[in-house]
């Protein structure tokens, strides 16, 4: 295993001691990293030292190993995006005093700005989106809280009428 000490996907603290993430055993916290690192799930398996179908089983049938790949997965794009804006901002700060000087630019430097700016203004409307996203999904959840408190107020008054109705003496009698 390689030393993962500059990954941003370590979430060690004291309850999970050294390496561990979020209360995973050792076996899927090695698997995790594994699937970072291997290109294919098979390899993955053979650098984490456990069974190709127990990997696979993980991947399918085991939600807190899913949600933790999902949690590291966005932290690995998170970190790569914010370094790749940064490479952004010195490329055009590159190219701008290449274009002042009236300095050619070559057509792959051209092509490595061109891409980086582009990635840059990308991820900005994807963090736009996913910021609007979870958004409505925040309202959704508060809208579906509130329907069910009504829905338990309104289950409770039509039992208090029941419970009303059945101890009221019968007029006529």
């Amino acid at each position: 295993m390689s030393e993962y000490s500059h990954n941003p996907l370590i979430f060690a603290d004291s309850a999970n001691q050294g390496n561990h993430l979020n209360g995973l055993p050792t076996r899927q916290d090695r698997a995790l990293m594994a699937l970072l690192e291997s290109p294919s799930i098979a390899a993955a398996a053979r650098q984490a030292e456990v069974g190709e179908s127990t990997l696979r089983q993980w991947l399918r049938k085991d939600e807190d190993f899913q949600a933790m790949l999902r949690l590291i997965r966005h932290e690995t794009l998170s970190h790569v995006t914010t370094r790749l804006q940064q490479e952004a901002e010195k490329a055009l700060d590159k190219a701008s005093k290449m274009l002042a000087a009236n300095k050619r630019i070559e057509p792959g430097r051209a092509s490595l700005i061109r891409t980086l700016l582009d990635f840059a203004y990308r991820s900005n409307a994807h963090s736009d989106i996913a910021g609007v996203v979870r958004s409505l999904e925040k309202a959704i959840k508060t809208q579906a809280e509130s329907q069910n408190r009504q829905d338990q107020n309104q289950a409770s008054l039509q039992s208090a009428q029941g419970i009303a109705r059945e101890s009221a003496p019968e007029s006529g009698q």
